[in-house]
């Protein structure tokens, strides 16, 4: 989620109709949450159906191995991503000067929620 995280938001984002680009943003935000609670659920899950002895000797490793089965589909999956194009060449000023100069409290707002947010979060 870490890495992949702030480029999966730009990619949505800019790749997005502009009426919506807030709803395509927040699907990443959506799915780093839904990976958290699916870790979370197959943890529980392994330790719930597999007992302490193969807990402790192989069913610690189940985790591991739909980790890396995911992370293959994930790395087909981004392979196949169209890119559209954008460049910054394409716009007219800066991503961040319009938000910076003209929407300052909106702006302040945004990061005001999303450090709460990375603060629970983490």
């Amino acid at each position: 989620m870490g890495g992949e995280y702030p480029g999966s938001v730009a990619y949505l984002v800019e790749t997005a109709p502009a009426h919506r680009h807030g709803l395509a943003g927040s699907v990443a935000d959506l799915g780093s949450s839904a990976s958290m609670l699916s870790g979370a659920v197959v943890a529980d899950g392994t330790a719930t159906f597999a007992g302490e002895t193969e807990l402790r000797s192989w069913a610690w490793r189940l985790a591991f191995l739909l980790g890396g089965v995911l992370a293959t589909i994930a790395l087909l999956v981004q392979r196949r991503l169209r890119v559209n194009g954008f460049t910054l060449a394409h716009r007219r000023e800066l991503p961040l000067q319009r938000p910076g100069t003209h929407d300052l409290r909106l702006m302040a707002i945004a990061i005001l929620y999303t450090t709460d947010h990375s603060a629970v979060s983490y």
